[in-house]
């Protein structure tokens, strides 16, 4: 893909302690960036469903790429699946989704490569079946802290529910208020190095309601909007990059 379909974005700054920075700023020309490992889970919209679609993952790692950020995006999506049921399985081999793919659970990731960042966006299916909010929001946090105990920083992204003009169920009050849960994951303080949430970003304010970015269950993105919010959610994957680095070089 090319690079014009990524945003133009600015690099996280973090905060104006003059003191730390000046140490860390006068590296910054010597610096080479390294090629990060990035995994991005999730459920259908992750992975892309229905196929054959272009997942969000990809854009990413074409724009996180044009943007100077070396890396490779790893995707997994389950489709159907809710948090309890990959949190339930996470050391599973094969976990077994809607379309009848597998794929290991995220502690069997997690132990059989080295990675960088996981980015978690989940939540949809668990709203889908009812399952309480503060429940969902439990078994997604479930899923950031095996990443974090295995040193693995996380990035915490919204779920996604059907359009507000068919919702008969008060799912998407449901889905605002879980979106609020999952933006506490990333602390206010930036300067705290134990940071293990990195960043959140909301796909609803990332892909707008438009006929062409949505399939007609309106629950899944078209292959458009499959871009469009890679090509979106990239400021918030460079925040957490950013702030990776700072770490990674402090310590």
């Amino acid at each position: 893909m090319g690079n014009s379909a990524c945003c133009n974005v600015e690099s996280y700054q973090g905060s104006d302690d003059e003191d730390s920075e000046e140490s860390y700023e006068d590296s910054e020309e010597s610096y080479v960036r390294p090629t990060r490992e990035i995994l991005c889970y999730g459920d259908s919209n992750t992975a892309g469903f229905p196929q054959p679609k272009v997942p969000y993952g990809r854009t990413l790692e074409a724009c996180l790429r044009a943007e100077g950020y070396p890396c490779n995006v790893t995707v997994v999506g389950n489709s159907g699946l809710t948090a309890k049921e990959l949190l339930a399985k996470v050391n599973d081999p094969a976990i077994p989704d809607v379309t009848r793919t597998t794929h290991p659970g995220l502690g069997v990731l997690l132990k059989g490569k080295r990675w960088d960042l996981v980015i978690i966006m989940l939540g949809t299916n668990g709203l889908g079946s009812m399952q309480r909010v503060e429940d969902i929001s439990s078994y997604i946090e479930g899923l950031h802290d095996v990443c974090h105990e295995h040193k693995v920083k996380t990035v915490a992204l919204g779920a996604i529910t059907i359009s507000a003009s068919i919702d008969e169920w008060a799912l998407c009050r449901a889905r605002s208020v879980l979106a609020e849960q999952l933006e506490g994951f990333e602390k206010a303080d930036d300067s705290n190095l134990d940071e293990m949430c990195l960043s959140f970003a909301d796909p609803k304010h990332l892909v707008p309601r438009k006929p062409e970015y949505w399939e007609r269950d309106r629950l899944h993105w078209t292959a458009q909007g499959c871009a469009v919010f890679g090509s979106g959610v990239t400021p918030t994957v460079i925040k957490a990059l950013d702030k990776l680095e700072k770490q990674e070089r402090r310590h």
